[in-house]
């Protein structure tokens, strides 16, 4: 159900509405909880394992189902900043796990 929920919002927004602000605040508010989860404890409690699985879950299905190169190209501003914050983590976290 939430593989379809999540590939028809992006049909939604990339043919009829062009809301692509909405999609970047629902990529940016997974992306800040996912991070929320994994600095929360140095082990996971169950209940946080979950919410992680699931945010993860839909962040993937976001990038499935939406052309992020497409839309970083014709709709810059809120969305390219939101993406840019995100590979920011990633590559902070990386360098940090690399240099351990």
């Amino acid at each position: 159900a939430l593989q379809d929920l999540v590939a028809c919002l992006c049909a939604v927004v990339q043919s009829l509405t062009h809301d692509f602000v909405s999609l970047a605040r629902l990529l940016g508010s997974c992306n800040t909880r996912m991070q929320q989860c994994l600095k929360s404890t140095p082990a996971l409690k169950p209940q946080d394992a979950r919410t992680l699985t699931v945010l993860v879950f839909i962040i993937a299905l976001l990038v499935e189902n939406c052309n992020f190169d497409v839309v970083r190209v014709e709709h810059p501003g809120e969305w390219t900043y939101v993406l840019f914050c995100i590979y920011s983590y990633f590559s902070q976290k990386s360098r940090r796990t690399s240099s351990m």
